[in-house]
């Protein structure tokens, strides 16, 4: 994720180009459990059925850059 950060550094909207590559989508597919994507479509248990810890992780990445260009692709790209 901290790498993440730092190729959207520069405020690209994409990770590559100006438009979503295959490098987003293994971004956004690898990244989606990790900040509990609403729209993955992955077979996941209910976010409040997960330990408190894992929970607050999760809140910590989702504020985190990184966490919302996942995020923001998500709605994005599949919305």
């Amino acid at each position: 994720m901290e790498r993440i950060c730092a190729w959207l550094a520069d405020g690209r909207r994409y990770l590559v180009d100006d438009h979503f590559t295959a490098a987003d989508l293994a971004v956004a597919s690898l990244a989606a459990p990790l900040v509990y994507a609403p729209q993955y479509g992955g077979a996941m248990p209910p976010f409040d059925a997960l330990p408190a810890k894992m929970r607050a992780d999760i809140e910590r990445l989702r504020t985190g850059r990184a966490g919302a260009f996942v995020l923001e692709l998500y709605a994005r790209e599949r919305g």
